[in-house]
């Protein structure tokens, strides 16, 4: 009976250390827990910038082909602008050679020679003035086309951080239910 007693004794000490010891991991879990909630609500929030991030760069991607749809029918204008005055320029040389000819023979003809030439002047400098106004537009698409493209990178990136995180808190959710189980059934 004293024996009985002794083991009776011993099972309960044993029994009261494997309860401290639940005790110490249910704890440890419980900050596990706590952790993970404070990671999900990260993650949450990283998720709604993403979301955010997206929104603005489908945004942006609608200004841009607004923008470019505008611009091209620029360019296609100014080009349009720019033959017509091509055609202008080649008349105007046409007949300012023609006037060169003939103003051998008439003085008159040499004030109408002067006023040609500052009209091709004036048309050069039109035409000049077109070109740099293409060139700027042609930067102002380049422009666009690199901030999509590094938003773009953003977004992918964020979204391989999100996934990995997720996968992580399932992992530790996982792994706190267990441990949680095991508790439960000592």
């Amino acid at each position: 009976m004293k024996k009985d007693c002794e083991n009776a004794i011993q099972e309960l000490a044993n029994s009261k250390q494997r309860a401290e010891e639940f005790k110490s991991e249910a704890s440890l879990l419980k900050t596990t827990v706590a952790n993970l909630e404070k990671s999900k609500k990260a993650l949450e929030k990283s998720l709604q910038e993403i979301k955010t991030l997206h929104d603005d760069s489908r945004k942006e991607n609608e200004s841009e082909k607004i923008l470019r749809n505008e611009l091209s029918k620029e360019c296609d204008r100014l080009n349009n602008e720019i033959r017509q005055l091509n055609s202008t320029v080649d008349e105007l040389n046409k007949k300012n050679q023609a006037v060169k000819q003939e103003s051998k023979k008439q003085s008159l003809l040499e004030l109408e020679l002067t006023d040609y030439e500052k009209s091709m002047s004036e048309l050069n400098s039109q035409l000049d003035s077109i070109k740099k106004e293409l060139s700027v537009k042609q930067n102002l698409i380049d422009q666009a086309n690199e901030e999509k493209s590094g938003l773009q990178a953003q977004i992918h990136l964020l979204e391989l951080q999100i996934n990995t995180e997720q996968q992580r808190a399932t992992e530790l959710k996982v792994y706190s239910l267990h441990c949680i189980i095991e508790i439960s059934v000592y």
